[in-house]
């Protein structure tokens, strides 16, 4: 019996759970364009992960010189 593939190791529940899909579901995920000197910017407000992975493409399509990701603004212990 399997419970699936495991996709990696992490050091915290924080990270795992921020990982998963039921996060995806919260409205807590931004669209970060990321500038030449590594510094990330928010471009929309907080939506849930669905509503901002497709912003995300839409912006890598648009603009494919740039750095488009879709992440938190939540801080928490990343180690």
């Amino acid at each position: 019996m399997s419970m699936g593939m495991d996709t990696g190791w992490l050091r915290t529940f924080m990270q795992a759970y921020f990982e998963s899909v039921v996060a995806t579901l919260l409205p807590i995920w931004r669209v970060f364009k990321t500038d030449p000197t590594g510094l990330a910017s928010p471009l929309r407000p907080k939506a849930n992960g669905t509503q901002r992975g497709k912003q995300v493409m839409r912006h890598r399509e648009e603009d494919p010189a740039s750095r488009y990701d879709c992440d938190t603004s939540i801080a928490f212990a990343r180690e």
